[in-house]
């Protein structure tokens, strides 16, 4: 079971590259990649994980966290840095969130709160 979910996650990953060399704004998928690396940081800040213990985290953040809708407004004066309005609902509490994500010359994106 185990290696079907780090198949499943490495195509996710390979899947959110394809389209992020679009180069528009985030897609759902980056934005739920955002908040599993974001959630694998806090959890392991001075550790380092095992495949195991990263793939059980990205199916907890996977289980926990659903994104309802999103909204990007690109900032005015920036080609590629989008404000984004986060609708979401977490360990069944809802929650809204804005984030500021940019995408780098390679298309990956980066956001901070």
């Amino acid at each position: 079971m185990m290696k079907k979910i780090l198949k499943y996650s490495g195509f996710v990953c390979a899947l959110s590259l394809l389209t992020a060399c679009s180069g528009g704004e985030p897609t759902k998928d980056e934005v739920m990649d955002y908040f599993i690396q974001k959630n694998l940081n806090m959890r392991f800040m001075f550790q380092h994980p095992s495949d195991e213990q990263r793939a059980q985290v990205i199916e907890l953040v996977k289980k926990g966290l659903d994104i309802q809708s999103y909204n990007c407004k690109a900032v005015e004066g920036f080609q590629k840095v989008w404000d984004c309005k986060i609708n979401f609902i977490a360990e069944n509490k809802p929650g809204t969130g804005t984030v500021r994500f940019n995408r780098d010359e390679s298309g990956k994106i980066h956001g901070q709160e």
